[in-house]
């Protein structure tokens, strides 16, 4: 959809906002989190999926301190009325610029630094942009070249925007190529599927990054004390079952696929006295999320179908079912914690009102 711009609201000058490569904030997953639940409720079923996209969504990656969303509509047809909503929310709707299917909007004042783009279900753009975040995510060779190459570009070229982004397009391009198929270019079909490995992987990494975006933003708000509070004399606190998720992924994953040598205390894992600060704690498990995405991009197709049998797995059969379980046991004590917050909310506000 095309649209003219104001010149009230033109972007500023890149003498005015240079480029600026910082090293990867661990606040960007939270960022977008607030982001995508403010936008979410505003427009209900007709968001079929909002994604991080960009550098700052992969993981330990250097990046210009700006949040990238992309909403995906359910239908072309619903394009006005997200318009509509998102202006409720403070949102310039800018027109496509230039790309068609991806419609760009200039983010409200005095908010996160970010970019919102609406794509249409047939649009390309947004499937290049889930493709590049996902392929640095289970590369990381090439997620720290492509960090190199910022760099080097960003004091090069540091008040030349559009210098910048064009010295860097033909890593891009060629990034897209590996994760699209060689015949990717501007105007290229998608394919469905290319490599096996790759969809395997790229979808594993996007779900395990997700669960822990969310486990993250849960207990961030969360002291010291309710981290290791247990709202039930006879259940477990956030902080236990942190340790438990940590140690069925090093364990299932790190020991036996990695071959990290990491040796289990189970029991611990639920009895440990050690209160751990919460900042160590997620440090902790953002280290062992590391693993598992790096363990996910080691595997090849045939690793996918590799025997797999541990104490407690004997049945898995294969790694790909030992992924997809460890990503189901993730997903289930995710819930649990969310019940323990909300327990001790409730505690917490029936004490202050007696």
């Amino acid at each position: 959809m095309k649209k003219s711009i104001s010149p009230a609201r033109q972007s500023r000058s890149s003498a005015d906002d240079p480029v600026i490569i910082q090293e990867y904030d661990k606040s960007w997953p939270r960022q977008f989190e607030t982001l995508r639940s403010r936008i979410a409720i505003a427009l209900g079923e007709m968001a079929a999926a909002i994604e991080h996209v960009g550098s700052t969504a992969v993981p330990g990656l250097a990046a210009k301190p700006i949040i990238d969303l992309d909403v995906l509509l359910s239908s072309a047809g619903d394009l006005p009325s997200v318009i509509a909503r998102l202006a409720s929310l403070g949102y310039e709707h800018r027109g496509d610029l230039g790309i068609a299917g991806r419609e760009a909007f200039r983010a409200p004042l005095n908010d996160f630094r970010h970019h919102l783009y609406v794509c249409l279900p047939a649009s390309k753009e947004y499937r290049r942009h889930i493709a590049f975040r996902d392929y640095l995510r289970t590369h990381p060779r090439e997620a720290r070249a492509y960090a190199s190459l910022k760099r080097d570009l960003a004091r090069q070229f540091r008040d030349d925007r559009e210098a910048y982004n064009q010295a860097k397009s033909r890593f891009v391009t060629e990034i897209l190529q590996r994760s699209l198929g060689p015949e990717h270019h501007p105007g290229a079909r998608i394919p469905v599927m290319t490599d096996l490995a790759f969809n395997i992987g790229s979808n594993f990494s996007r779900y395990y990054q997700s669960l822990a975006e969310k486990i993250h933003a849960l207990l961030e708000p969360l002291s010291d004390d309710q981290i290791w509070t247990r709202p039930y004399p006879y259940g477990n606190s956030v902080g236990h079952l942190l340790l438990h998720l940590a140690g069925n992924l090093n364990f299932y994953i790190g020991a036996q696929i990695a071959t990290t040598g990491y040796i289990r205390n189970r029991d611990l894992e639920f009895t440990s006295q050690d209160r751990i600060s919460k900042e160590n704690l997620l440090q902790a498990f953002a280290a062992t999320m590391v693993m598992v995405q790096d363990a996910i991009a080691k595997q090849s197709s045939a690793d996918w179908s590799a025997a797999y049998s541990a104490k407690g797995m004997e049945d898995a059969g294969n790694r790909f079912t030992v992924f997809l379980r460890c990503a189901a046991h993730l997903d289930h004590h995710l819930g649990q914690m969310i019940y323990l917050r909300k327990e001790m909310e409730r505690q917490s506000a029936h004490g202050a009102a007696s």
